[in-house]
């Protein structure tokens, strides 16, 4: 029997042997090759514990000791001994053909002393001083965390030893990871702590907030707890160590349980003041105290430094077992009355369950994924958060709903004063509504005498015109129309005329500023002579002055005295000839120089009657966000727009008449009172129909008698009729299209190909397409002449082109519709340049 254990012995020996020598002999050497960012190191290094503290690096690099190097089979290594010195060695080959520059991490950023030491062969060429005994500012990289820097030449073998020192026991583990793999972990490490600590600070400012509202201890209790956690997690993350006391090695030293120990209390006492019954505070109180005088017994007792390591191994098991102790609390009075107790009950075991965990983890009795790295911190932020909406729904119709209702109550009180006040001037507004009707029905009867009176006074022979207080003439009957013909053939009606320019008389401004001064009826005689024809005129002017006393206008009448002064023209008939001769000569010369201003003045006269009759954008843009542009060639426009709100639906219009300046105006004229016809008077809403009869109502206002001549007047139009009931947008065009951004989509809604005409050489009328869209909140719809897309400019002189417009209006669409009016103008104005204005240009947006 002897023999056979022998035996086997032998053959155990025999076999082992040369297995442990060939691993301890041909060292493993971690390979680095161009794909990886980052290395296994698991059977990769070798460690030896220097127990004495006697060795240096002379003997560590010698060939001779290689041999008592121990190949590492977990990630960590272990230092039991606070006096022991632990060597680690790494083996290099960098197989790509290229250089390589690889950081390694010491996992550990609070050792005291690491000798960091690089070598080929036996030779050694670098050597770094790492550790918190050493000031941060002076280390090779400016990192709380150990990176240590490898440069790797392609196909040489590169070895590097660390010579670790702590005064307490320590476990070490390593990384190897490329530059690039530094700064990503870095970054994403940083942004998962600031959102993890922002949120546990914003509960912290919650329930610290909720304190000082309601006064209730346990919120206070609950706050210290949290920012206590807050700071120790910071210090085991070596944040504080990094920032705040990176050059205090004894403060390094007893930081952590420092905090551990705030934490272990502050969470005892937030235990405590949970428990309200009298016997709910007697256990609680107990618990709190037992756990504050093992606390503060093991920090004591932590400053011996042969005690330090097992007051952390105490002070660790007290944050296992701390909501252990008041979990039996808890449940002892769980009732229906107080259900939360269960929520704390729970809130309390996951901590302790994770806190396990995160130990297992430490002892390497778990394996390392991101779950058990961080058990520690999923600990402490589950129990707070669940503590937190334990707390917050218990307390919140206790003390914090009265609290709320109050503010409610006030709010509601000073909405209703403010309800109050508009109604108050809502009704304000109907008496000011009233009184307007009022105004208009006395409008509208005077408007029938005015119509009366202009029968009268276009029928009369004497010269009847109106002009105010600077002599511009305002309004003027038919005789009085032929004079100025006569006198100023080339007249335009948007040309200011002057009376003091045309009047015969030579002391018109005279007479004109003593009726002004005066305010009282002046008499003055003027007289025209035409081909040999001697004409005597009496004009009288009266002032026009309102009821506060204002200067409004002059009403002249010239009177035909030409008989009267007969018997005078026969006496001095050749001084009269004289002066006949002068005042001609003065008057064909100030109408030739006045002639181009007179011109001008008449169309802006016209254009003051074309925008009275075009209707107010401000009726239409009190609904609807949006706006207009109209740019006239010619200072009135052959292209308008049209809005009413009829039958609960609001009808929007854009017209392009043939033509531009005073027969586009004309045109427009024509146009808006054939619209109020159709629309208003007969109550037509569908846009093909409008179209429809528009066409059949042009061809009759504009027919020509006389089968000889040709006429093709008309007009290009876009109808909308909006359906805010519906939420729908029916459209139908003649030559013109829509441009919609419904829902961000663009869609481009094309009229029909046909115009409203005058032409009659076809009998038969038209008929255009209704086209429906559904419209969405924020939807934006444009209509448009095509003045626009036809003008001419930008580099090579060409059109501005509908595509071009579309881009335009697809870059800015969700813009404030204010800032697209203006950039659509400057993008017309920068595209035109200085080339001329080719057509009229309407643009009409609006929002949804």
């Amino acid at each position: 029997m002897m023999k056979i254990r022998k035996t086997i012995l032998f053959f155990i020996l025999f076999f082992l042997f040369p297995n442990l020598k060939a691993e301890k002999q041909n060292l493993a050497y971690i390979k680095v090759d161009s794909l990886n960012t980052s290395y296994e190191l698991r059977n990769n290094f070798y460690f030896f514990e220097d127990k004495n503290s006697s060795l240096e690096i002379d003997s560590i690099i010698s060939s001779d000791f290689q041999s008592k190097f121990q190949i590492s089979k977990k990630v960590k290594v272990y230092i039991d001994n606070p006096n022991s010195i632990l060597w680690v060695r790494f083996n290099f080959i960098n197989v790509s053909n290229k250089n390589k520059n690889l950081l390694l991490e010491l996992k550990n950023p609070k050792i005291q002393k690491v000798d960091f030491y690089e070598f080929t062969n036996t030779s050694l060429i670098n050597h770094i001083k790492k550790g918190t005994l050493y000031n941060l500012d002076k280390k090779h990289l400016k990192e709380s965390r150990l990176f240590f820097e490898i440069h790797l030449k392609p196909g040489v073998n590169y070895s590097c030893i660390f010579k670790i020192q702590n005064g307490y026991s320590t476990r070490v583990s390593f990384l190897l990871k490329t530059h690039a793999q530094l700064i990503k972990e870095k970054l994403v490490n940083l942004f998962l702590s600031g959102l993890f600590y922002g949120v546990l600070f914003i509960l912290f400012l919650f329930v610290f907030l909720s304190f000082l509202i309601i006064k209730d201890l346990k919120f206070l209790s609950f706050s210290i707890y949290i920012i206590a956690t807050i700071f120790m997690l910071l210090n085991f993350d070596g944040f504080l160590f990094e920032y705040l006391w990176k050059s205090s090695y004894l403060w390094n030293k007893y930081s952590n349980i420092f905090f551990q120990s705030i934490v272990v209390i502050s969470l005892a006492f937030f235990s405590k003041t949970i428990l309200k019954t009298n016997l709910g505070i007697a256990r609680g109180s107990r618990s709190f105290y037992t756990v504050l005088i093992l606390v503060l017994v093991t920090f004591v007792i932590s400053l011996y430094p042969p005690f330090f390591e097992f007051a952390i191994r105490i002070i660790d098991i007290l944050l296992i077992i701390t909501p252990i102790l008041f979990i039996s609390n808890y449940l002892k009075f769980f009732n229906r009355k107080n259900p939360h107790f269960l929520y704390y009950t729970i809130a309390f075991s996951l901590f302790s369950l994770l806190m396990v965990f995160s130990a297992l983890h430490n002892f390497e009795l778990v394996g390392s994924n991101y779950f058990t790295l961080n058990a520690t911190k999923f600990a402490f932020f589950i129990n707070i958060f669940l503590i937190f909406i334990t707390s917050i729904n218990k307390y919140l119709n206790i003390n914090l709903l009265p609290f709320y209702n109050t503010i409610r109550q006030n709010i509601y009180e000073e909405l209703q004063t403010q309800n109050d006040a508009l109604q108050t001037q809502n009704e304000k507004l109907e008496a000011q509504k009233e009184e307007l009707n009022a105004q208009k029905d006395i409008i509208i009867a005077n408007n029938i005498e005015l119509e009366k009176l202009q029968l009268a006074v276009s029928n009369t022979n004497n010269f009847i015109y109106i002009f105010n207080t600077d002599g511009d003439l305002l309004w003027y009957n038919a005789s009085f129309s032929s004079m100025v013909e006569k006198l100023l053939p080339n007249i335009d009606d948007a040309k200011k005329v002057n009376i003091c320019d045309i009047s015969y008389n030579k002391d018109v401004e005279k007479e004109l500023k003593k009726c002004i001064s005066e305010r009282k009826n002046v008499t003055y005689e003027t007289v025209i002579e035409e081909n040999g024809v001697e004409m005597w005129y009496q004009t009288t002017l009266n002032p026009i002055i309102d009821d506060d006393g204002n200067f409004k206008s002059i009403i002249a009448i010239d009177t035909d005295i030409t008989k009267q002064k007969e018997y005078e023209k026969e006496i001095n008939k050749q001084k009269q000839d004289l002066e006949k001769q002068k005042n001609i000569a003065v008057l064909r010369r100030k109408a030739i120089e006045l002639q181009k201003q007179e011109i001008t003045d008449s169309l802006k006269y016209a254009q003051r009657i074309q925008d009275a009759i075009l209707p107010k954008t401000k009726k239409l843009f009190s609904i609807f966000e949006g706006f207009v542009i109209l740019k006239p060639k010619d200072i009135v426009s052959g292209d308008f727009y049209w809005y009413q709100h009829i039958k609960g639906k609001h009808v929007v219009i854009g017209v392009d008449c043939t033509g531009h300046g005073v027969p586009g105006a004309f045109m427009s004229i024509v146009g808006t009172y054939l619209l109020n016809d159709i629309v208003v008077h007969n109550q037509v809403t569908d846009p093909a129909q409008i179209l429809k009869l528009l066409n059949r109502k042009i061809k009759i206002a504009l027919k020509v008698e006389d089968p000889t001549v040709y006429t093709n007047d008309g007009m290009d139009m876009s109808v909308c009729v909006i359906d805010k009931e519906n939420d729908t947008l029916e459209y139908a065009g003649a030559m013109r299209p829509l441009f919609l951004f419904n829902g961000n989509k663009f869609v481009e809604v094309k009229g029909d190909k046909q115009s409203i005409t005058s032409n009659l050489s076809y009998q038969r009328i038209q008929l255009f397409t209704n086209h429906t869209v559904n419209l969405n909140k924020g939807d934006v719809f444009y209509i448009f002449s095509d003045g626009i897309v036809d003008q001419f400019g930008g580099e090579d002189n060409k059109k501005f082109l509908s595509k071009r417009f579309q881009q335009v209006l697809k870059d800015i669409y969700f813009m404030d519709m204010k800032k697209q009016k203006q950039i659509i103008i400057d993008s017309f104005n920068d595209w035109k340049g200085n080339n001329d204005q080719v057509d009229d240009v309407f643009v009409l947006g609006i929002r949804y």
